[in-house]
């Protein structure tokens, strides 16, 4: 029986402790990676709401940001959004990401101090998994360097990883794209997560 940890301030992320290496064992909102977006959404919210990253098509975004959407998600308890890839032509829209993002406009003092709360609790839980923080970086999708992330990643000896991480967007970029500052926490499973490092934004 999946048990629900106590850091869930933030959310539903559950895990099942004996088997703490899978990622699917880890759920957001009662979802997971390997789930079927099919389950939740018709295939026409699918395609009618879908994202393409710059440089590759491989993975498709999809966001549950329309009125529409949202108003199917009411039952959600934490996260104001929820955010998946999955594969492109895949018929069956199984899930290799999940995140779940809470939102911080114009106060990044807060949502790095929720961060870091997050992390000393699943940093408890994962004893034996590497974990790293990659502190404040640029985010690549914005040319003009002033956009930002800080993210904290707790990688498991599959390669699948689970990370807790702040987005600063410029104002610029927020106007630009619709953007607001915000926390996520996600789950990935390794062949989006190096899909994503090296080839979403070339």
């Amino acid at each position: 029986m999946k048990k629900l940890l106590g850091i869930l301030v933030l959310g539903l992320f559950l895990i099942t402790p004996s088997q703490a290496d899978d990622i699917r064992d880890f759920q957001i909102e009662g979802i997971t990676i390997g789930d079927s977006l099919l389950n939740h959404f018709t295939e026409e919210e699918l395609k009618d709401y879908k994202f393409y990253y710059p440089a590759s098509k491989k993975f498709v975004k999809f966001q549950t940001f329309s009125s529409k959407i949202y108003k199917k998600l009411k039952k959600l308890k934490t996260y104001k959004v929820l955010e998946f890839h999955y594969k492109n032509n895949d018929s069956k829209y199984i899930i290799s990401s999940i995140g779940g993002a809470i939102f911080y406009r114009n106060n990044m003092k807060d949502c790095y101090k929720k961060k870091n709360e997050i992390v000393s609790e699943l940093s408890e839980l994962f004893i034996n998994t590497k974990s790293y923080d990659n502190g404040i970086k640029k985010h690549i999708g914005d040319k003009s360097g002033k956009s930002t992330t800080n993210q904290f990643f707790f990688r498991l000896e599959s390669g699948d990883t689970a990370k807790v991480s702040c987005f600063d967007w410029s104002k610029k970029f927020e106007k630009e794209r619709g953007f607001a500052d915000h926390l996520k926490v996600g789950i990935s499973d390794e062949e989006y997560k190096l899909w994503l490092r090296h080839e979403a934004y070339k």
